[in-house]
């Protein structure tokens, strides 16, 4: 929003924190970049063309962040990305660094003992894989992981596992983040 002062008569945009601030971390940072030229394309998708502006982006990583900390995850949790490049992937990536959140990125090529092996070392609480992988991964999270840990698929929901779409639902209060 702009504001204007009539006594020095200069408009101004919103304050935006200094990204240089050492107490800001990165998902600050990228939320700041983001909303600078937010009409610009920062993302196309090379199999389907569609593009995808800084603004739908950090719509994305906001509405993503807010889920994924409504259902209880944040700083010093780990996630488990198993997925090919796609449209949603670097929006989630994002929404897993701005609420803290980190992520051990695995092939989605890798067999269910690879899988096994990486996510015991991570222990993560979130897994995150394709259609194409996911009973791999499921395998591997089932053999791996001594807690409860929730699976999303990034295209449709599969058995016990959650579409990747679902994080990505409005709020109602994007604007607040």
């Amino acid at each position: 929003m702009a504001s204007y002062d009539s006594v020095r008569r200069i408009w101004s945009g919103p304050r935006q924190p200094c990204i240089f601030n050492p107490d800001c971390n990165f998902g600050q940072i990228v939320l700041n970049l983001l909303d600078r030229s937010p009409e610009k394309v920062i993302q196309i998708d090379a199999d389907t063309g569609r593009e995808m502006t800084r603004a739908e982006m950090r719509l994305r990583v906001v509405r993503a962040a807010q889920h994924l900390q409504k259902l209880g995850y944040g700083v010093g949790d780990i996630a488990t990305v198993a997925a090919v490049n796609s449209e949603n992937l670097a929006p989630l990536v994002l929404a897993l660094q701005v609420i803290g959140a980190g992520f051990n990125a695995l092939a989605p090529t890798f067999d269910a003992e690879e899988m096994a092996h990486m996510m015991r070392q991570t222990q993560s609480k979130l897994v995150f894989c394709d259609a194409d992988n996911y009973d791999t991964v499921k395998v591997a999270a089932d053999k791996a992981l001594e807690g409860d840990y929730r699976i999303y698929v990034m295209e449709d929901a599969r058995e016990a596992a959650l579409a990747v779409d679902q994080l990505f639902q409005p709020t109602g209060t994007e604007h607040m983040f």
